[in-house]
């Protein structure tokens, strides 16, 4: 299967946004119906212009983004010539059957300026993109990966009401807010964390093998016995440091819960050695973030642990308070029975001044 050009979006996403919808007889029909004012702009036109506005308005109510009608693929060369004809039978019935769309780019401008007018949506031109540069890093904490700014961006703009850019244009967008967020969190990171307290992240790194110490640290607890509690806990004692580090220094980064999460996992995803070939001070952060989470997930299974302990001592003293209760009280009813039957002895004797 193809697959996208770009990181940013599915195959099926980039499909959907930038190329020329593939309908079916009904679909075509539905979306090539306009409304008056639509119409009325359509009959300005002449048969290449008429139809090239009517293709570009039906797409971009679809998916609003200006798609590119001068392709190769032979699949899609066969969509669009299906549109023309539709167009042509529906209103331009008098033209020849060979009908050329516009090449002229201003032409194709002033054509797909009007669709956007109808549409109350403008172009993403200069002074808007960095209205939108400028929204979107506000919101670039939330979204670690480059995908989820660009999901924001085509939020962004169809909230605005502006055309989608090119893929090209939002690659670009995306990657430089990207780069300034994480170039603001290393800032951040370097500016509020003494020495000392970085030391604890890069023991961890310096523990030996980086698999044999994310394996270490991503051991569960199979039980509550003895053994398995004495490991989680030599697991809290490694990351007690770093902990304490990610505590007060994490808030000061400002980075949302899901930012964190994502950064943590960077320690599972990379494996062996690879933490190595990376960023010093981004591994500190993802292990950081991975300290902050993973010492909070063993520290709630150690009082479980403990929970469980206290749970099981208290049953089974309770058990054996029950029992030694029950032989104190056979103990007792035994003593009583003996009392009693010297008792009986003592009245039935027949010695009256002899107690036997």
């Amino acid at each position: 299967m193809p697959k996208s050009h770009s990181n940013l979006l599915t195959l099926r996403e980039e499909q959907f946004f930038y190329q020329m919808p593939i309908w079916s007889p009904a679909q075509r029909t539905e979306a090539f119906t306009f409304l008056p004012e639509e119409l009325k702009q359509l009959k300005k036109y002449d048969a290449s212009s008429g139809i090239y506005f009517a293709m570009t308005l039906a797409t971009f109510k679809q998916q609003h983004t200006l798609c590119d009608f001068n392709i190769e693929n032979e699949e899609k060369v066969k969509n669009i010539k299906k549109n023309i004809e539709h167009l042509r039978q529906r209103y331009y019935k008098n033209y020849p059957s060979t009908i050329v769309l516009p090449t002229a780019q201003k032409t194709k401008t002033r054509i797909e300026n009007n669709g956007l007018e109808l549409c109350g949506y403008q172009r993403c031109r200069d002074a808007v993109l960095i209205k939108l540069k400028k929204d979107l890093q506000t919101i670039a904490p939330r979204y670690p990966k480059q995908r989820g700014l660009s999901k924001a961006l085509i939020d962004a703009c169809t909230y605005h009401k502006i055309a989608l850019p090119t893929l090209s244009t939002m690659s670009s967008i995306v990657r430089e807010v990207w780069q300034n967020e994480r170039q603001r969190v290393k800032s951040a990171y370097k500016r509020h964390s003494k020495r000392d307290q970085r030391q604890p992240l890069i023991e961890l790194l310096d523990q030996g093998d980086q698999l044999n110490l994310t394996t270490l640290l991503q051991q569960e607890m199979k039980g509550y016995n003895t053994t398995e509690i004495d490991k989680t806990l030599e697991q809290h004692a490694r990351l007690f440091s770093a902990f304490m580090t990610a505590k007060a220094v994490l808030p000061k980064l400002k980075l949302p819960a899901n930012t964190i999460q994502y950064y943590a996992s960077l320690i599972n995803y990379y494996k062996g050695n690879q933490l190595a070939a990376l960023d010093a001070e981004w591994v500190q952060l993802y292990l950081l973030c991975y300290s902050f989470l993973r010492f909070q997930q063993i520290n709630d299974q150690l009082l479980e642990a403990f929970k469980k302990r206290t749970i099981t001592y208290y049953s089974n003293a309770k058990r054996e308070a029950s029992n030694q209760a029950a032989l104190q009280l056979a103990s007792l009813q035994q003593v009583r029975q003996n009392v009693s039957n010297l008792l009986l002895e003592i009245k039935d004797s027949t010695h009256k001044t002899h107690i036997p």
